[in-house]
């Protein structure tokens, strides 16, 4: 994989012009190391393709696999199936690149740690609302939820930017504002 100490980090110093496959595996000890992860648990694999041309280097990543993160609805935990294909393109220079898929690296760099990316492309690959299956949620939590929470709809699915005047969907902020 590689010579360096990191065990992500990828070493193209001396790498053949043409395409290079790393693997990985990422589990709960790789998440463990960020502060504030919504990740909690993972079995993911991940494939790791290096082109290396002339004066660049595109990487691809394929992530496969399951994490485990919390329900927004209930805070049980929830399994997810994971599965993302990123791009990252590494050129050499000194100049910034505000593309983010654009990586410079300074001409004196000899490996790149993809560990970063890694951690990125999979938790912008999470759904933006991460929630059971209807009907899944733990039911002690959704009755205690029903009882202080005047505007929570069994169909939370449904788009929150719909304006409704019907008294019960109104959240509690608007109804106290109101009472003022």
């Amino acid at each position: 994989m590689s010579s360096s100490k990191r065990p992500f980090a990828i070493s193209f110093a001396g790498l053949k012009i043409g395409k290079h496959e790393y693997a990985f595996e990422v589990g709960r000890s790789f998440f463990e190391e960020y502060e504030y992860s919504a990740i909690e648990d993972a079995d993911l694999q991940v494939q790791v393709i290096l082109d290396k041309k002339e004066t660049m280097m595109i990487v691809e990543f394929d992530i496969k696999g399951e994490v485990t993160t919390t329900c927004d609805r209930c805070m049980d935990p929830l399994k997810l199936d994971l599965e993302a294909d990123y791009k990252q393109i590494f050129k050499f220079g000194e100049e910034e690149s505000e593309d983010e898929t654009l990586t410079v690296l300074h001409p004196d760099e000899h490996e790149i740690d993809v560990k970063s990316f890694i951690y990125e492309f999979i938790i912008v690959s999470l759904p933006g609302k991460i929630v059971h299956p209807k009907g899944e949620c733990n039911e002690e939590m959704m009755a205690t939820m029903q009882k202080y929470n005047v505007n929570l709809n069994d169909d939370d699915d449904e788009d929150d930017d719909e304006d409704d005047d019907d008294e019960d969907s109104r959240s509690v902020w608007s109804i106290l504002n109101d009472l003022n």
